[in-house]
């Protein structure tokens, strides 16, 4: 089987992996490294990619770009460029309506593109693939973001095929974590929720993925702009700052140069931190000529860091909230991007999802482009006599989800999810909850929503009422809840009570016929 490649291109590294021979594998680049920072320096007539770019920022921080993922395909307009533009040394500025930047070049400022400037690391990222893969190895899966836009997908493509890239299909990141470790291909009739958490240096995102026969559909995803690994790194550069200052009577703060110094020293430390339980940040000539030396132990780091770090993990109740779902209800728990390395984050991962497994066997930095290169390995081995149309790789799903309305110890009404939305149609589950024993009868509201919702924006669908329930048994009464989505439309709900016998069912005609809402398997 010819070698296939995965590519991910992340918001502050890349990382590249091959499949061939059955077995899948991580590049790497020329500095021996596995991922590659998306960093590209202009200077003279030279244009720089990579590690060197990247160690280069502090003597040519106005030339030397980042981040370029989160500004390709945007409008300079976009809230997210505008905050890249405010806190960055390298200028952002607006060519033709989208997100450029203005560097120097033989002594000559010009504009440049966001586009090709993602040009120019794919070009690196090809060199990495060929090198690993050899020269005729171009065909590539590439990942995106779920929430990324059609233009920014649009964006990501036509940098690859510049490049050089034959783009076999582009898959979204939470996919690509799940595809690398085999979630629903090893167990196709296993139905699976997966929590895909990401943080990388600037940005954190939370995807819930259904993996359902192995069809994966992602239920919701959310990315926070506003705190990644990087906030992380600077909590432990403002502690090095007030120690400094405390020894020498001397604010470094206000200096861009002995900062930069600082911030990659901190950086390492990090990453030190992340395997064992001591690490030291040594700088030589840090301010005035004095050199500045801290030994930090993984204790005091995770006191220091510990703001940053809940902040990154607040969006994963607004994730859940979104699906219906609660913590109970995730299965396994995959971690991508560098940060997730540290053990206090991966501690309180394992504290908020107690019944699920997490994932972490893969280097998180190479979890996903691992992925990417197994679907491509997929794809390349497909018989392409077989073609579908578009009506045979959708499938029709419902608009909203369907609740079961019921009464808390408080006298609150509460929601419990008994079909989500974009479930495929047709569909057929069944629920089990007990009622108390003195209970003489059970009425049940089914409603439909959005996902999220309170019970006062639901839309009432009907009600089962079960009467003559079994008082005088010592146990509690077992209810089932047999839910039925036919192709039709229709809904079909059946409750029985074990003890008693007592069974009562209704059809509802629901507004999310098939064909209203498709989901495409991915």
């Amino acid at each position: 089987m010819a070698a296939s490649i995965g590519v991910y291109f992340g918001g502050t590294t890349s990382c590249v992996a091959i499949t061939k021979d059955e077995k899948t594998e991580v590049l790497a680049n020329d500095a021996g490294d596995r991922t590659t920072p998306n960093v590209v320096a202009f200077s003279d007539n030279d244009k720089v990619v990579g590690l060197a770019a990247k160690q280069g920022r502090l003597r040519n921080p106005v030339n030397t770009v980042m981040h370029v993922k989160h500004l390709l395909g945007r409008s300079f307009e976009d809230q997210v460029v505008l905050a890249v533009k405010k806190r960055s040394a390298f200028r952002v500025v607006d060519k033709q309506g989208l997100a450029g930047f203005e560097v120097e070049l033989n002594n000559k400022k010009i504009l440049i593109s966001s586009l090709e400037v993602a040009v120019l690391i794919f070009k690196k990222l090809k060199e990495i693939a060929e090198h690993g893969g050899g020269k005729s190895v171009k065909s590539a899966v590439l990942t995106v973001p779920a929430d990324f836009s059609g233009q920014q997908r649009d964006a990501v493509r036509k940098a690859a095929e510049v490049a050089g890239f034959e783009v076999l299909r582009l898959i979204s990141e939470p996919s690509a974590a799940a595809l690398a470790y085999s979630i629903g291909v090893t167990k196709l009739h296993d139905p699976c929720n997966v929590l895909v958490y990401r943080l990388g240096g600037s940005t954190v995102s939370v995807s819930v993925v259904n993996v359902t026969n192995g069809l994966y559909r992602i239920e919701a995803s959310k990315t926070y702009h506003e705190c990644g690994g990087d906030d992380i790194t600077s909590a432990l550069s403002s502690l090095c700052v007030q120690e400094f200052k405390r020894q020498y009577r001397m604010d470094v703060s206000e200096n861009k140069r002995a900062m930069g110094k600082l911030y990659n020293a901190c950086e390492t430390c990090k990453h030190v931190l992340s395997t064992i339980n001591t690490s030291h940040i040594s700088v030589d000539s840090l301010y005035e000529g004095i050199d500045f030396h801290s030994n930090i132990t993984r204790a005091k780091f995770e006191s220091v860091v510990n703001v940053p770090l809940q902040r990154c993990l607040h969006l994963i109740p607004a994730t859940l909230q979104e699906t219906g779902l609660s913590s109970s209800d995730i299965h396994k728990v995959i971690i991508t991007g560098g940060s997730t390395r540290i053990p206090k984050l991966q501690s309180q991962l394992r504290d908020m999802f107690p019944d699920a497994e997490l994932l972490n066997s893969i280097s998180p930095e190479e979890v996903i482009a691992t992925g990417a290169a197994v679907q491509a390995a997929l794809l390349m081995s497909r018989d392409d006599s077989v073609s579908c149309s578009s009506n045979e790789i959708q499938t029709p799903s419902t608009s909203k989800s369907i609740y079961v309305k019921v009464i808390d110890e408080s006298g609150s009404p509460s929601l419990h999810t008994i079909v989500p939305k974009l479930s495929f149609i047709p569909l057929r589950q069944q629920h089990y909850f007990t009622i108390p024993k003195e209970q003489d009868s059970l009425c049940l509201q089914l409603v439909e929503g959005e996902p999220g919702c309170t019970p006062a924006a639901t839309t009432s669908l009907g009600q089962i009422v079960l009467r003559d329930l079994a008082t005088e048994e010592p146990q509690e009464g077992k209810v089932t809840l047999d839910v039925h989505l036919k192709r039709d439309g229709s809904l079909e709900v059946t409750c029985s009570e074990s003890l008693s016998g007592s069974m009562d069912s209704i059809l509802v005609p629901l507004s999310s016929r098939p064909g209203d809402d498709q989901v495409k398997k991915e």
